[in-house]
C-alpha cells in the first residue's frame, strides 16, 4: 500500500475495507485499520505529505468484530473493538513509534484515548490506566452501553453519553448538559472542547456546555469527527469507512476558492453566505488530498481515473459487501432527473435460491409511517380533522385506554412528540419469538400493550419515536373512513400511483416473488417473511419494492398526493430530524433537506430518500444476514443503509 506520486498529489493503491480511522491534527498523524475478513494491517500516515510512517499486521479479528473507537499520539495507536452487536470490546495497543507488535487487552473497554481507558462496569464507568489502575469512577445512568462515542478527551478527562441531549461528565462525576448532541458522531477539538455533528458541526465547551455552530450546513450524515485542528481542519471517518474525508481551508466566499477547484469538491453541504470548507475525499484508487493552512491554493487535481466511470460504484461496492457479509439479497433503485440505475443481487429465498429481481417486494417496516401520514393529512385537507385536535375528540376510547398525562393532539402523534410508551417491548416479552411473529394483533391489542407502561413523558418538546403513535393514527383513519388502514392506503396512494408491488400484509402466504427475510432462533434458521404479527399494522405492515418507494416519495414531494402547503407542513421544522411522517436529512446539494424514511424490522432493512423536488432519489433494501434476535430488534446494518443512501444522494449533485 505504498503511495505513488501523481502530478504532485499522493495517490493510494486500492484497499478493500477500512474499519476505523483516528487522527491527531496537532501531531499531523492519521491511523487506520486496513483489513480483509480475518487479517490486515494498522497503518500510520502523515497527512501533510502522504508518507506511510509505520505499518504492522493486526491480531486475528473475527469477522463479526469491527474496530469502533481509538486515538493516536506520537508513540502509540489505540483501537477498541466491537464484539458484534455491542460496543464493548478489546483494545489493541501498538507502540508504532517503537515498532512494537500490537498487543491485545481483554478488558470491557467502552472507549480509549491514549493511556486512559474508559471501562464499563455495572452502573458505572471506571477511568483506568493501561495497566488497570483505576483513576476514578463515574455513575453511568445515561442510555445504554452503545451510547459512548469517542468519549474521552485527548487527556482522558471526560466521558459523555447521549440522551435527548448530550451529557458530559468529568472524571469527578460533574455533569454538563449540551443541547446540540443528538447524534452519536463527535470527537475532540482539544482537552476541553468537543465537536458535535447535528444539523451542522458545532464546537462546544465541555466545561460550560456552550456551543458555537462553526460549520452550519455540513453534509455530516455518515461521518464521525476524529479531530479538529487549530485552523478549523476537520478529519472525519465514514461508516462503513470506505473513504476518509479531510475538510480544510476556511474561505469567506466562493470567489476565494482555490483556482481549478471543482464546485462539487468545494461546495458540498455548505451555505454560500457562510464561511465554508473545501471537501476533499479519498476513496479506493482515488487521490488523498490535504488542504493547506488558511486559504493557500492547492495544486490542480489529478485527472480522474478512466477505469471507473460508473457514478454509482460506491453503491455497487456496498451491495456486494452486504452479500459477502451474508445478506441473502440487496435491492437498490436510483433516479436522477428521469434517469434510472438499479442493482438486484442475491437470492429471493435461501430454499429455492432463485435470483432476486428488482420488482421483488420486501417488508419496508417503518417506511409505512409515511404512507399512514398521507392518509391522515388527507383527512385534514378534507376538513374531517384538524391536526391540533385532541385525539380523544375523534377516538372516544383513546384517553380511557392510554391514560395520557394530558391532552394529546393528532400532530403530536404524527411527529412523535406525544411521549406515548412503545408497545413492542411488552409484546416481544410476552411469549417466545416464534409465537409473537405468528400471532395477529389488533390495533387495540397493540395500544393495550403500550398502556401497560405508565405514560409519564409526554407531551415532549423533541421527537420521542414510538410505533404506538402510528397505531393510534391507524385507529383514527379506520374510524373516520370506516375501512381497514391497508384499504385506505390502497385507495389514497397505491391505486392512484399504480404501485403494483405495494400492499398491506394480509392473511395468507406472502406474494410469490417476495424476497425472504431470516433470523436465527435457538441456532436454527427461521424464515420470518410476512409474519402474522404485521397484518394490518400501520406502524410497519406495508410490503413494497424499491422502485415503488421512489415513485411514492417523488409523487409526494411533487404535490401529486397532497396540496403543496400540506407537504410543506409535513416536512417539519428545521430544528427536528422528523416532520409529520417524514425523516429529514441534510441535503448537501441544496443546503436544505432530503426526505423519506428508514425501516428496520426482523429480517429486513430499508431506507428511501428523496430530494425536496423529487428529482434525486435512492431506495435501498436488504434482507439482513441471518442472525439471532437482539432485544429491541434493531439491526446495526440499518445505519449503514442510511449512510450509503445519503452519500449517494449527495453524489448526485
Amino acid at each position: 500500500m505504498e503511495p505513488k506520486e501523481t502530478r504532485g498529489r499522493r495517490q493510494w493503491g486500492e484497499f478493500r475495507d477500512i474499519r476505523d480511522l483516528v487522527g491527531n491534527s496537532s501531531l499531523d498523524l492519521v491511523s487506520w485499520v486496513h483489513r480483509g475478513a480475518y487479517s490486515g494491517d494498522i497503518v500510520v500516515v502523515r497527512p501533510s505529505t502522504g508518507e506511510v510512517l509505520a505499518q504492522a499486521p493486526i491480531p486475528s479479528l473475527p469477522a463479526e468484530k469491527s474496530v469502533v473507537y481509538g486515538s493516536i499520539d506520537d508513540a502509540a495507536v489505540y483501537y477498541a473493538t466491537s464484539p458484534g452487536e455491542g460496543v464493548i470490546g478489546d483494545v489493541w495497543v501498538w507502540r508504532w513509534a517503537a515498532g512494537a507488535a500490537p498487543q491485545l487487552s481483554d478488558r470491557p473497554v467502552a472507549d480509549v484515548s491514549g493511556d486512559i481507558w474508559a471501562v464499563e462496569r455495572e452502573y458505572r464507568i471506571d477511568f483506568e490506566n493501561a495497566d488497570g489502575t483505576v483513576l476514578s469512577s463515574v455513575h453511568s445512568s445515561y442510555g445504554d452501553r452503545t451510547a459512548f462515542g469517542s468519549g474521552l478527551s485527548p487527556g482522558g478527562r471526560f466521558w459523555y453519553a447521549p440522551t435527548y441531549d448530550l451529557i458530559v461528565e468529568t472524571a469527578t462525576g460533574a455533569a454538563v448538559k449540551i443541547e446540540r448532541g443528538f447524534q452519536q458522531r463527535y470527537g475532540w477539538a482539544g482537552p476541553e472542547e468537543l465537536t458535535l455533528i447535528g444539523p451542522g458541526i458545532s464546537v462546544c465547551s465541555a466545561i460550560t456546555g456552550k456551543c458555537e455552530e462553526s460549520f452550519k450546513s455540513m453534509n455530516t450524515m455518515g461521518y464521525r469527527i476524529l479531530s479538529v485542528g487549530p485552523i478549523g481542519q476537520l478529519l472525519t471517518a465514514g461508516h462503513p469507512v470506505r473513504n476518509m474525508r479531510i475538510l480544510a481551508g476556511m474561505a469567506d466566499s466562493p470567489a476565494q476558492m482555490p483556482a481549478g477547484t471543482k464546485g462539487s469538491d468545494a461546495m458540498v453541504g455548505l451555505r454560500l453566505q457562510a464561511p465554508f470548507l473545501r471537501l476533499v475525499a479519498f476513496t479506493a484508487a482515488a487521490a488523498m488530498i490535504v488542504g493547506a493552512e488558511g486559504c493557500t491554493p492547492a495544486p490542480n487535481p489529478p485527472e480522474q481515473p478512466s477505469a471507473s466511470p460508473n457514478p454509482y460504484l460506491e453503491l455497487e461496492i456496498f451491495g456486494k459487501a452486504m452479500i459477502e457479509r451474508g445478506a441473502p439479497a440487496v435491492l437498490i433503485h436510483v433516479r436522477k432527473d428521469g434517469q434510472e440505475w438499479s442493482q438486484a443481487i442475491g437470492v429471493r429465498n435461501l430454499e429455492s435460491k432463485e435470483p432476486v429481481q428488482l420488482s421483488d417486494p420486501v417488508e419496508i417496516a417503518s417506511v409505512t409511517k409515511s404512507m399512514v401520514a398521507v392518509t391522515v393529512l388527507k383527512l385534514a385537507e378534507e376538513g374531517k380533522i384538524k391536526l391540533d385536535d385532541p385525539v380523544g375528540k375523534h377516538l372516544a376510547d383513546f384517553d380511557g385506554l392510554m391514560r395520557p398525562p394530558g391532552p394529546i393532539t393528532i400532530r403530536q402523534l404524527l411527529n412523535h412528540t406525544s411521549g406515548m410508551p412503545e408497545y413492542t417491548p411488552d409484546v416481544f416479552a410476552s411469549k417466545p419469538l416464534n409465537e409473537v411473529l405468528g400471532t395477529r394483533l389488533s390495533l387495540t391489542e397493540r395500544l393495550s400493550a403500550a398502556a401497560k407502561t405508565p405514560w409519564t413523558n409526554g407531551p415532549v418538546p423533541e421527537t420521542d419515536y414510538s410505533h404506538s403513535n402510528y397505531v393510534a393514527l391507524g385507529m383514527l383513519v379506520e374510524k373516520l373512513r370506516g375501512r381497514p388502514i391497508g384499504d385506505v392506503i390502497k385507495t389514497d396512494i397505491i391505486e392512484p400511483l399504480g404501485l403494483k408491488g405495494t400492499s398491506m400484509t394480509l392473511d395468507g402466504p406472502p406474494p410469490p416473488n417476495m424476497a425472504h427475510g431470516y433470523l436465527l432462533i435457538d441456532a436454527k434458521l427461521v424464515d420470518v417473511t410476512y409474519p402474522a404479527y404485521q397484518i394490518g399494522s400501520p406502524s410497519g405492515g406495508i410490503v413494497s419494492t424499491v422502485s415503488d418507494l421512489n415513485t411514492f416519495y417523488r409523487a409526494l414531494m411533487q404535490g401529486e398526493l397532497l396540496k403543496p402547503a400540506t407537504v410543506d407542513e409535513m416536512k417539519g421544522a428545521d430544528a427536528s430530524f422528523y416532520g409529520l411522517g417524514l425523516w429529514r436529512w441534510n441535503d448537501a446539494c441544496t443546503n436544505g433537506f432530503a426526505f423519506g424514511h428508514p425501516g428496520d424490522i426482523l429480517g429486513y432493512g430499508t431506507a428511501s430518500m428523496t430530494s425536496t423536488d423529487g428529482n434525486r432519489q435512492v431506495s435501498i433494501a436488504i434482507t439482513y444476514p441471518p442472525a439471532p434476535y437482539v432485544e429491541g430488534g434493531e439491526n446495526r446494518l440499518d445505519a449503514e443503509i442510511v449512510d450509503i443512501a445519503q452519500m449517494t444522494l449527495r453524489d448526485m449533485c
